[in-house]
């Protein structure tokens, strides 16, 4: 009895089909059978060898014929077997590009080891959406069974969704200058992917009051994104908390000088803003003063108890305050020719006070050659000579024996503040 293998696709094991063939005679009802038969092993392979057994035969006229084998031994193809891979997406948080990740499945048959990998999964973009579809490229087969398929796709296509990214928006406080308000300005900062365009914004930032002071809290309110990633994120916070300093506003104020003749009243005392200016709602209070004393001589000009209402005791200003000068003046330098305060009245008795006058000249006589004839009456004049604060007028004598008559004499008196007082006189 002779066995003619048949090929087969590989099917997972080593079971053969096989056809018989005999010897007899002619028409004679014979018929082969067997019992089993196989392969050496499951796997794929071109002329292996089959091992049949258990041969018998029948049929009316096997009784002729003496069987002479029960085992035969042929051969046969086993062929690969198609074997495609299919692929599911596995979802994902947003992440900034379009790489993907699924997983792979075969047709292979159960209990054999293949293992399919892929080399690359892409989704058409990078941004969020649902059932976006997935590429899958560069698929391959191993394992102890690979060897008996035929991989039919390298390639792949399936889907899977990208799902927004938390996205939480910082901020960070920017220190100023007081200027009377809470307003606050500060820089937002995102925790996107890199490269991404994803721009935060805010509509109100406000310290908690508006005083100077260091680690301020600000409160941030109306927090938005926008950009052409924006729509990738979810933004987690529409408020924000940070600190910043506010310091002292700067103002510069300069006291104006001020005089006045000695025995008068003190004239107001003022001041100018020479830079800067308050903040909202602040305004001056106080005011400036001059150091005590009432005999001719300077006074300086101090900032006394000027200073800013502001609701802090003036402590969100920083004020540079440049003092002034307070003069106390005899009567002022001018000419004495009938004008007010410097009038000529008759020679009266002397009353006063000494060291008033410094020296008292006679400088020139009007309308003659002749010069001076008396060029100082007294560089140490007597103590005759007085300003009368309460008519507002100089009161002095002076000696006329050597004088003549019908000339115009012209004196100047030099005080001790050096002040001058020119005047004219003439006698009869």
């Amino acid at each position: 009895m002779s066995a003619h293998g048949v090929g087969k696709v590989y099917d997972g094991n080593a079971t053969a089909t096989v056809t018989l063939t005999s010897d007899k005679l002619g028409a004679d009802d014979v018929s082969a059978a067997y019992t089993s038969d196989s392969f050496a092993n499951k796997n794929v392979g071109t002329g292996r060898a089959v091992s049949v057994s258990g041969i018998s035969i029948s049929g009316a006229d096997a009784v002729n014929y003496n069987l002479t084998n029960t085992n035969a031994a042929t051969t046969a193809n086993i062929t690969r077997k198609d074997l495609t891979v299919t692929a599911s997406g596995i979802g994902k948080i947003y992440n900034g590009n379009a790489t993907a990740a699924v997983n792979l499945a075969t047709d292979g048959l159960s209990g054999d080891d293949v293992t399919p990998a892929y080399a690359a999964a892409l989704f058409a973009d990078k941004n969020v959406g649902a059932g976006k579809p997935v590429s899958v490229s560069g698929i391959s087969i191993s394992g102890l069974d690979a060897g008996n398929y035929n991989l039919t796709n390298m390639t792949a296509i399936t889907t899977a969704s990208i799902s927004r990214r938390d996205l939480h928006v910082s901020a960070t406080g920017v220190n100023r200058i007081y200027d009377g308000t809470t307003a606050a300005t500060v820089t937002l900062s995102t925790d996107n992917v890199t490269g991404d365009i994803v721009s935060p914004s805010y509509v109100s930032a406000a310290f908690a009051d508006r005083n100077i002071g260091i680690g301020k809290t600000v409160s941030v309110s109306g927090i938005t994104i926008s950009g052409s990633d924006a729509s990738n994120y979810t933004l987690t916070n529409s408020t924000a908390t940070t600190t910043a300093i506010i310091t002292a506003r700067p103002i510069a104020v300069k006291a104006d000088d001020k005089s006045k003749t000695l025995g008068a009243g003190d004239p107001p005392l003022t001041y100018a803003v020479t830079s800067g200016a308050l903040g909202a709602g602040d305004a001056w209070t106080g005011a400036v003063t001059r150091d005590a004393g009432e005999t001719v001589g300077s006074y300086g000009i101090r900032q006394g108890t000027l200073t800013v209402s502001d609701g802090n005791s003036g402590n969100n200003y920083a004020i540079g305050f440049s003092g002034g000068t307070f003069q106390i003046l005899y009567a002022g330098s001018g000419t004495c020719a009938g004008d007010a305060g410097h009038v000529i009245l008759q020679p009266s008795k002397s009353i006063g006070q000494s060291g008033v006058v410094r020296t008292f000249v006679s400088t020139d006589i009007a309308g003659t050659a002749t010069g001076v004839n008396e060029t100082i009456v007294s560089t140490t004049p007597d103590t005759a000579f007085r300003w009368d604060s309460t008519d507002q007028q100089w009161i002095f004598n002076i000696s006329t024996k050597n004088l003549s008559p019908n000339h115009t004499y012209i004196y100047v008196i030099t005080l001790d503040d050096g002040s001058t007082i020119t005047f004219r006189f003439g006698l009869k």
